[in-house]
């Protein structure tokens, strides 16, 4: 699936396509928008469009419970996107948990990079070598990697999704425990091959495809 993300997927739009869209939005159900609003609405949804149009939507209800003539038009205030993003986290926490869950059936070390809590944890994952640059890649592809020099950080999109989901009243230790660690990956690598353990080339590509 990930191998095509580059020619298909829809990635994060920046603070100007966002304003663009909700503006577009907004004239057809009679919203208009503070700049403020638009830049927390930024700032919450990490400029991905499903997020964009699920938290507009909160907004919009709120809005047009606060306006007096649901014929005239309501202005959208920084303080209506704040009361819908409370209303809105758990929810968008939990399409992010989805998201992520997807990402790691096709593609486990890129859904553990994008989990990375820090860039130096970021880092012990990027330490793997080429299968993680590969990883990196493709998260760059999702706009959740961004790279500098040499050096790859988690993009402001990334770090604003995962806000959403330290936002939940879950456990997250327990999370942690059930994750699998860099070091972890990097002590079986050093070790040879038994009964239990087998090395690949390569985890995504068949380097002896079938003629």
């Amino acid at each position: 699936m990930l191998g095509f993300v580059d020619e298909y997927f829809l990635g994060p739009f920046d603070q100007h396509e966002t304003s663009n869209l909700l503006r577009k939005l907004g004239r057809g159900m009679l919203l208009s928008w503070d700049d403020h609003a638009l830049t927390r609405f930024q700032e919450a949804t990490g400029g991905y469009p499903f997020l964009i149009r699920d938290l507009a939507s909160v907004a919009r209800r709120i809005a047009r419970a606060k306006g007096a003539d649901a014929s005239e038009e309501v202005r959208v205030t920084e303080s209506v996107v704040d009361e819908a993003i409370d209303r809105w986290r758990d929810q968008a926490a939990e399409l992010w948990q989805q998201i992520t869950q997807t990402l790691r059936m096709h593609y486990e070390l890129a859904a553990e990079m994008a989990s990375s809590e820090s860039d130096t944890a970021l880092l012990e994952w990027l330490r793997l070598g080429d299968e993680a640059e590969r990883a990196a890649r493709s998260l760059e592809g999702l706009g959740l990697l961004v790279q500098d020099g040499n050096a790859w950080h988690r993009s402001a999109t990334l770090i604003s999704l995962q806000r959403l989901r330290r936002a939940k009243t879950a456990d997250l230790s327990t999370l942690r425990k059930a994750r699998v660690q860099a070091s972890d990956v990097r002590s079986l690598i050093s070790q040879d091959e038994s009964q239990r353990l087998e090395f690949k080339a390569t985890a995504r590509i068949n380097l002896s495809p079938a003629s």
